[in-house]
């Protein structure tokens, strides 16, 4: 598939390929940047059906994005050797801790030339109470012995949960590439939506308040691309991931969000991101989000 106007992908690849040889279990592409990546597969395996065919997306061009988000386990961060290795193939690849987010280790720069940069998250499930070797601060998942400059963390994020289950396998120009579930996946944007509309709608500078706002129909945006871009060899990964985290508070408040954002004739949904499909394709979307979230609310 054509890649060449993709200005990730010369980064990503190199970076994805040092840090799947590693032995931790989950690493997963997420995030806007997976979102374009699993769009460009089936933009490039049109045989293989998704749940609204990309022949009929009103506009089927992957969005661009600037940053890459990648899920970690929890293991790579608990265990010294793979932690290490983790922030020595980053340093490898001209990767540097963000000057903005200096000792928390989770944002990772690499500078192109003046006015360009990649960047790359660190995302990681919230640790439980039998991770003995971890320590949140409700931003950051550490180590409870700290490998200081020599190691990394992760991104404290609990709408990660059940990111271990049924990831889909991409081939990306002969790259293995892995996303997350559906569920897990939705859970993230519907957070991201929810958090950056709060912050639009509680904001006092005009431009912040904007911005918040742009990011929160962003993310809306992509909660409907996760649910149309579904394959039917993703079905049954999930049930079975709904039925392993559907008690969790994540997904319970993702159910709610859903229900909140998106059904009802009237809602933030219908207003703020339809408009980017028929009103056929739109239902479907709605309904199987609804589909996936409403039995098991509350249950």
């Amino acid at each position: 598939m054509d890649l060449s106007n993709d200005l990730l992908w010369p980064h990503f690849s190199p970076l994805w390929e040092a840090l799947r040889t590693r032995d931790s279990r989950v690493l997963l592409a997420a995030g806007g940047y997976g979102l374009y990546l699993k769009q460009h597969y089936f933009l490039a395996n049109r045989e293989r059906p998704t749940l609204v065919p990309l022949d009929q997306w009103l506009e089927n061009t992957p969005r661009v994005t600037k940053d890459m988000d990648l899920v970690i386990d929890l293991e790579l961060i608990a265990d010294e050797k793979q932690n290490r290795e983790t922030c020595r193939i980053l340093r490898d690849h001209g990767f540097t801790e963000s000057d903005q987010q200096s000792g928390l280790r989770w944002q990772w720069m690499k500078p192109l030339d003046e006015d360009r940069k990649v960047v790359v998250e660190l995302h990681a499930p919230h640790p439980s109470a039998e991770d003995k070797e971890l320590v949140s601060d409700g931003l950051r998942v550490k180590r409870k012995q700290s490998l200081k400059k020599d190691g990394i963390h992760g991104h404290d994020t609990p709408e990660a949960v059940g990111c271990e289950t049924k990831p889909f396998a991409l081939d990306i120009n002969g790259v293995p590439v892995e996303v997350p579930n559906p569920i897990t996946w939705t859970i993230m944007k519907l957070t991201a939506m929810r958090d950056r509309w709060i912050a639009h709608e509680v904001g006092t500078e005009e431009e912040k308040r904007r911005k918040f706002r742009d990011d929160a129909i962003k993310h809306g945006r992509d909660v409907c691309r996760v649910v149309a871009l579904v394959s039917p060899d993703e079905a049954d990964g999930v049930s079975e991931a709904i039925e392993q985290i559907s008690q969790t508070e994540e997904f319970q408040e993702a159910a709610g969000l859903q229900a909140d954002f998106f059904q009802g004739e009237q809602c933030w949904a219908t207003d703020l991101v339809a408009d980017d499909w028929s009103a056929d394709d739109f239902a479907v979307i709605r309904e199987t989000l609804n589909s996936w979230y409403s039995e098991k609310m509350n249950a």
